[in-house]
């Protein structure tokens, strides 16, 4: 996105290499909110841009939710 190597994003948020950048991207494990943060400093972006399926999952769940909610009539 903004032409920068794993190298030089793990050296931007002060990571001692790419491991554990490679396994965010692979979906193994998942960055901390501070993280998700930096990186959306980094690549100058919004932090649900950067995770656009998870945020549209997310917001199927909520919505099924709030359904359901509504015809349980929980106040």
């Amino acid at each position: 996105m903004m032409g920068y190597t794993l190298k030089q994003v793990a050296f931007l948020l002060e990571l001692p290499d790419t491991s554990l950048l490679s396994r965010w991207e692979r979906g193994l494990t998942k960055p901390t909110l501070e993280d998700v943060l930096k990186l959306a400093v980094i690549y100058c972006t919004s932090c649900d841009s950067l995770y656009i399926d998870y945020r549209n999952d997310l917001r199927e769940i909520i919505n099924s939710r709030y359904q359901l909610m509504l015809a349980e009539k929980i106040v």
